[in-house]
């Protein structure tokens, strides 16, 4: 339970200490239900209100403005679009994708430097 409790302090802290509310959702499909069963199975009543603190923290991230993100499909479709036909045939398939999943990655993770 001590672990569980340092666990379930430090996720809430982060998420309070995070500058941009949108840099921490991506991770709270997973943190949710964790630490929601957390709240439910932890006998511990110290532990449990860490955990029901934590939970509301997520909560409160989860219900803030989301951004927008571009899916792989999407900025592959754009990628075709722009290729010139004739220069198509030298980008493969598997090339394109990979491209398509960097881009979507670093535009859900802000990064256009």
């Amino acid at each position: 339970e001590r672990t569980k409790r340092r666990a379930l302090v430090i996720a809430d802290n982060m998420c309070k200490l995070v500058p941009d509310i949108t840099e921490i959702q991506p991770f709270l499909p997973t943190l949710i239900p964790l630490v929601k069963k957390a709240t439910q199975n932890i006998s511990d009543p110290e532990v449990r209100s860490v955990a029901t603190r934590c939970f509301t923290t997520l909560e409160t991230a989860d219900k803030a403005d989301r951004r927008r993100f571009i899916s792989k499909d999407a900025v592959l479709r754009m990628l075709q679009e722009k290729i010139i036909e004739e220069k198509r045939e030298l980008v493969s398939d598997l090339v394109l994708e990979y491209v398509a999943g960097l881009c979507a990655c670093m535009s859900a993770c802000r990064s256009f430097e």
